[in-house]
């Protein structure tokens, strides 16, 4: 396999792999903390960058809260799955009407909550965080696809058979 083939594999895997990270984190956590071991704190501080992880808002497993809350759990569970969906059908195409309408749930629910019209609970968390993920994944990675595609067109149209991190003229001096 070519380096650019491979750096293009890389390249389109990068935002799964750090998906399946924080997915695998926040399960791995609680199960890390059920068995006492003090690494458990460290991947809670880690997800604590991309979620709240407030205590009545998250699912528990093993005993312990999820290291995602319930809304961001299953944000970045469709976000995963509407990804790996649209890298199957190899689609470019940006469904921005689809994309914007499963948006509204989970910001009229953030918002009301935030300003205290209503409390949700941790189900309407998880279906708007379920919505919300396929929005951001319909409008997101295609434009990541194109991208990717168009970078690898770029390298087909000036014919770059290898990395190089010199220039070819310094390279003969």
């Amino acid at each position: 396999m070519k380096f650019t083939e491979y750096l293009g594999r890389i390249l389109t895997s990068l935002p799964y792999a750090f998906i399946i990270f924080l997915l695998g984190g926040s399960i791995l956590a609680p199960y890390l903390e059920h068995k006492r071991m003090e690494v458990s704190q460290v991947i809670y501080a880690i997800l604590g960058n991309w979620c709240h992880q407030m205590p009545t808002r998250c699912f528990w497993i093993f005993g312990s809260p999820m290291g995602l809350c319930a809304r961001c759990f299953s944000f970045y569970s469709s976000l995963l799955a509407t990804g790996f969906f649209l890298l199957y059908k190899n689609t470019k195409k940006i469904f921005w009407k689809w994309g914007f309408l499963l948006l509204i749930p989970i910001l009229i629910d953030g918002t009301c909550q935030l300003i205290g019209l209503w409390k949700s609970t941790n189900l309407i968390r998880a279906v708007t965080g379920l919505a919300g993920g396929i929005g951001i994944g319909l409008l997101v990675f295609p434009i990541y696809f194109r991208f990717i595609h168009f970078f690898e067109e770029l390298r087909k149209a000036r014919n770059i058979k290898r990395f190089t991190f010199f220039p070819s003229k310094l390279r003969q001096s």
